[in-house]
């Protein structure tokens, strides 16, 4: 939580490898994650949904998902198998999306669906979302919290960036964006100094940030 350029996309995007941090480390599951480094985030496990969609609007859902998980040498291309299993993480989770559809032609919602179901697809159990609300109508925020209930109630971990408007509502936000979708309660308020508090469920540790201060956040 923290108010607009208090760090919280800068602090996701640590945690994803976007960027390096001043200081401190990322542990998942006990293991240290090189700094700086996407890819290694990826083969831990940890996905991230960015508020700025990093899909290709010329290529379909299912092309969207499968980019950059072939080989340039694979003789035969698994799309067929992508394309199973794109249809069954969406029907399962209730992410109702066309795998042929061009994305150019989607809504931000149905976007931010692909966006989900290819951290998915690609073996996410920890998955970040930078303030996924903010570009959501009031109907797609709450098909977005269901969504996110499922996947919590599948066991996997959330990390929510909210944005400052919403630290601002108090308790009943906090209840409807992170009590009902994360299952437990982590928060860490943020400044432009940096990290200022957090109350930590002490059961939940597949994920450990140690950054004694985010020096200048953006």
């Amino acid at each position: 939580l923290g108010e607009n350029g208090a760090g919280k996309s800068t602090l996701v995007s640590i945690l994803f490898g976007h960027y390096t941090a001043d200081e401190g480390e990322i542990l998942v599951r006990g293991k240290r994650l090189p700094p700086g480094d996407p890819r290694a985030a990826l083969a831990a496990g940890v996905g991230m949904v960015h508020q700025h969609f990093t899909l290709a609007d010329n290529l379909s859902v299912l092309d969207n998902v499968m980019l950059g998980t072939e080989p340039l040498w694979r003789p035969a291309s698994a799309r067929r198998a992508a394309r199973a299993k794109l249809v069954a993480t969406a029907e399962r989770l209730g992410l109702a999306v066309d795998p042929e559809a061009r994305v150019a032609t989607l809504s931000v919602g149905e976007r931010q669906r692909v966006e989900i179901l290819k951290a998915l697809t690609r073996g996410a159990s920890i998955l970040i979302l930078d303030e996924p609300t903010a570009v959501l109508t009031p109907q797609e925020v709450a098909s977005l919290f269901g969504v996110l209930r499922r996947l919590v109630a599948e066991g996997l971990a959330i990390i929510d960036d909210a944005i400052g408007a919403a630290m601002l509502a108090g308790a009943a936000f906090l209840e409807a964006a992170f009590g009902f979708c994360l299952g437990c309660k982590i928060f860490a308020v943020l400044i432009r100094a940096g990290i200022v508090s957090e109350t930590v469920c002490e059961e939940c540790n597949d994920l450990s940030l140690r950054i004694p201060a985010l020096r200048q956040a953006r």
